[in-house]
């Protein structure tokens, strides 16, 4: 027995011009897709290796900057249990020679007994659970008068400490980075600023991608937050370009 063009058996294996044209359609649909995934992924890799390589080099400038102020609480260290008349000479020199400071003080018992700023002297120093890892907190503009954040680096000797303080204006200039790409945080505990000085306490915002670059030396970290707008105009372009 023989199949023909016309007979009914042949007419039912053949698939009609409407469903080969679907399953055509579903496949070209199947492959774009898959393209589009993997644009978008190697988009989203791309976008991440850029904003961590800023992250470190932000935190590497910060680190520098927390080196440099350890070295002058070791300096300190000494005068520690001193008064004020002796060490005064001493917190001058400190600043003056010193990079991105922006003041140093002396404390006993959570007060200030001395500083290279007079009008500080009398003022209560958080407790040292308020620092993170006891040595580090980020007082940030909205908590301050003079609207510049300061990065706060603590030594404890027994009953007496000293405090070096990193202005917050070298903090910005190490955070920045072009805006409507998105910012870098500098972290510090739960409290956070960019360059913009947005600033908060808790965690950062749940935007496009949030990591977290961490310091070898200090406890604080970077976080480079890209927005879904700078994303998704990029994966336009690479889209584009294809």
């Amino acid at each position: 027995m023989f199949i023909t063009t016309s007979s009914p058996l042949h007419k039912s294996i053949i698939p009609s011009p409407m469903l080969r044209c679907s399953l055509a359609a579903i496949f070209a649909l199947s492959v774009l897709a898959a393209i589009l995934l993997f644009l978008l992924q190697q988009t989203k890799n791309t976008l991440q290796d850029v904003s961590n390589s800023m992250a470190n080099d932000a935190l590497w400038h910060i680190d520098e900057m927390a080196t440099n102020t350890h070295a002058t609480l070791d300096h300190l260290s000494e005068y520690s249990d001193r008064s004020c008349s002796e060490v005064k000479e001493q917190l001058e020199n400190q600043l003056i020679t010193g990079i991105y400071l922006h003041s140093i003080h002396l404390f006993k018992n959570n007060t200030i007994y001395c500083s290279s700023v007079y009008r500080a002297i009398g003022f209560p120093v958080a407790g040292k659970e308020y620092y993170s890892n006891g040595e580090m907190l980020l007082l940030t503009s909205k908590k301050l008068n003079n609207n510049i954040p300061l990065l706060v680096h603590r030594r404890d000797i027994e009953q007496t400490g000293i405090l070096s303080l990193i202005d917050g204006r070298y903090l910005r200039l190490a955070l920045s980075v072009q805006e409507e790409k998105g910012f870098i945080a500098l972290q510090v505990g739960e409290t956070w600023m960019t360059e913009t000085d947005q600033t908060a306490d808790g965690p950062l915002p749940k935007l496009t991608f949030v990591s977290k670059i961490k310091s070898q030396q200090f406890p604080l970290q970077s976080s480079p937050v890209f927005m879904m707008k700078f994303y998704g105009n990029n994966c336009g372009k690479i889209m584009a370009y294809y």
